[in-house]
């Protein structure tokens, strides 16, 4: 059995701490380094008092549905459903589900993405997210209506919600944690995904290929960050400003190659 001494436990913790610094995975968002994550958080937190609170329940579901990226809303008036499924966050909002999404996914790693690189990259990523998330799960959920695997329900149920986001953020930002746990991170996730799925056979519910197709575009969109990661890129976009997000400190810039 091995001895662990107790005086190497300060130096441990003080190696994670400078590997968090270095990586800069450490810090909630604030409004100084992080203001497009900090408004989108209190337009959830808003809407999620609006329809949940303050509206009676019947008005709610209406506007609920209104908003949600179906067949149908999509047929008829596909920007305001696109655009008003990001706003509302599913309920409940403090449950495991409702923790991971809003505050590891949106406050912890879309912020981080901002604070790291960006303002637009991480509206862009959010973007991509949720718009190319959504879109892509338009045909399968016309192939599972068409095949039987699906209820005919589903061509104008409720689907709203920023999971997509959070997803695609939590897979975002892989490139920059340690070599080790990025394996676990994204198994465990994945993993997490397919075990909440509702299964039609061999064909899993269309929110969980959406979440999936959601880390794929996380991923790509970390492939792309990690450019920025090189020495050379990386001086060059925080000499443009571009790379950090506004107020962050430009002589923190450390020019290092992450792996």
């Amino acid at each position: 059995m091995p001895v662990i001494r107790l005086g190497s436990i300060p130096r441990t913790v003080s190696a994670l701490r400078r590997v968090a610094k270095r990586r800069r995975l450490g810090g909630l968002p604030t409004w100084r380094c992080c203001p497009a994550t900090m408004a989108y958080l209190c337009v959830l937190v808003t809407t999620y008092w609006i329809s949940m609170r303050l509206l009676p329940r019947d008005e709610a579901l209406r506007l609920l549905l209104s908003i949600s990226t179906n067949m149908n809303n999509l047929a008829h008036h596909p920007v305001r459903s696109l655009l008003g499924s990001a706003l509302f966050p599913a309920p409940p909002l403090l449950s495991v589900s409702g923790v991971l999404t809003v505050g590891v996914g949106i406050a912890g790693c879309l912020g981080l993405v901002e604070r790291v690189y960006g303002r637009w990259r991480a509206v862009g990523l959010a973007a991509a997210g949720h718009l190319g998330a959504t879109c892509l799960t338009v045909p399968v959920v016309l192939f599972g209506v068409s095949s039987h695997r699906y209820d005919t329900a589903e061509l104008h149920t409720f689907d709203f919600g920023v999971s997509y986001v959070a997803v695609a953020a939590m897979a975002a930002i892989v490139h920059r944690l340690p070599r080790v746990v990025r394996p676990l991170w994204l198994l465990s996730g994945v993993g997490y995904l397919l075990s909440d799925a509702d299964w039609y056979g061999w064909l899993p519910d269309f929110t969980t290929i959406g979440h999936l197709c959601a880390v794929a575009i996380g991923l790509g969109a970390s492939r792309g960050l990690r450019r920025i990661d090189r020495p050379g890129n990386e001086a060059r976009s925080a000499r443009t400003g571009e790379a950090l997000g506004p107020g962050f400190p430009r002589d923190d810039v450390e020019l290092e190659r992450i792996d």
